[in-house]
């Protein structure tokens, strides 16, 4: 019961929060690019 497990819990919920915005935001960035009229690779 060290602090090595509080550490790596930490990191695990930073991942999984960084994870859900950075899909978020890509998933709104696709929307807002779907809607314009001129397409970019």
């Amino acid at each position: 019961m060290g602090h090595n497990e509080i550490i790596t819990l930490v990191i695990i919920i930073i991942i999984i929060l960084f994870v859900i915005l950075f899909s978020s935001f890509v998933f709104h960035l696709s929307l807002l690019v779907g809607n314009q009229e001129t397409p970019r690779n």
